[in-house]
């Protein structure tokens, strides 16, 4: 039994990237939420741009409602975790981007998707982001930033290698010179780091890996730890540290950074049939020649 009821939901958060580019399928689905009873709860400036005057905030929309609907593609369902993690948001994924590898539904599947859900028909699925702290020379927390999939420490000049210390614990254990390195979520293993060759870790696994980057040493090999372990991560040379590819800090400004997982959870809406492996066959074109 699910420990979460959405028998008695009466609003859902519709949210998405580009609001003008969704524009029709936020219609499309604004008819079956209404087809269901469920009323429509959008962010004021995705409703400005719709012509609507009912848009509210966040703090306004997650006292009415946890169940948030992502529209679009994995990009869009990552911000959203990343961002509504906060409010102990449920994130359902309506896939109407390119890949559609974390994403359920399509648009055409939701109104029976929705009905599963209301009726019980549905997994819950717990997961840690990850968490970094920018730290100052005396080790405290300057700025703190959660990422979905992955946290990469990247060179910022081409022509240069990324020389980027790594401590494990507080423990030098290795160094990496190269392009970079790839902390990343089970979750995200089946991204950045699986194209940088690193491992795909089922996303129930309670771990991250670290993968390095165009590597200039053969010794190196991808690495994955129990996410009891923190790391962190030092250089003196010009890197930057990007979150999931669409948020970044320049090291430059700080000591180091430490990345570990999260307390935070957020809570993925999954359907029934949903098949992890089958996805990873179908998305990955495990078989094909």
């Amino acid at each position: 039994m699910n420990e979460i009821d959405f028998s008695s939901i009466s609003a859902v958060f519709v949210t998405t990237r580009d609001a003008n580019a969704q524009k029709d399928n936020i219609k499309n689905l604004q008819a079956v939420l209404n087809k269901l009873g469920l009323e429509m709860l959008l962010q004021t400036h995705s409703a400005q741009i719709l012509g609507r005057s009912d848009g509210l905030s966040l703090d306004e929309i997650f006292s009415r409602t946890k169940f948030v609907l992502s529209l679009g593609g994995d990009g869009n369902y990552i911000g959203a975790c990343r961002r509504f993690v906060r409010y102990g948001a449920c994130v359902f994924g309506v896939h109407t981007g390119h890949l559609g590898f974390l994403t359920d539904a399509l648009l055409c599947e939701c109104e029976t998707a929705l009905k599963e859900i209301i009726s019980g028909e549905f997994v819950a699925q717990h997961i840690k982001l990850l968490e970094a702290d920018f730290l100052d020379e005396s080790g405290k927390t300057q700025k703190r930033k959660l990422a979905f999939n992955d946290i990469a420490i990247l060179r910022k000049n081409p022509t240069s290698t990324a020389h980027i210390d790594a401590f494990l614990d507080d423990f030098c254990f290795n160094s990496y010179y190269g392009d970079g390195v790839i902390v990343a979520s089970p979750m995200g293993s089946t991204a950045y780091n699986l194209s940088a060759g690193g491992a795909i870790l089922h996303p129930s696994v309670k771990a991250f890996s670290l993968t390095p980057i165009c590597s200039h040493s053969f010794s190196q090999r991808p690495m994955i730890l129990g996410d009891e372990h923190e790391i962190e991560f030092r250089s003196k040379d010009d890197v930057i540290v990007m979150m999931d590819g669409q948020d970044h800090l320049d090291l430059s400004g700080f000591c180091g950074v430490k990345i570990r997982a999260s307390k935070e959870q957020i809570t993925l809406i999954h359907r029934k049939n949903r098949d992890y492996f089958k996805i990873l066959k179908e998305k990955l074109r495990w078989g094909h020649q």
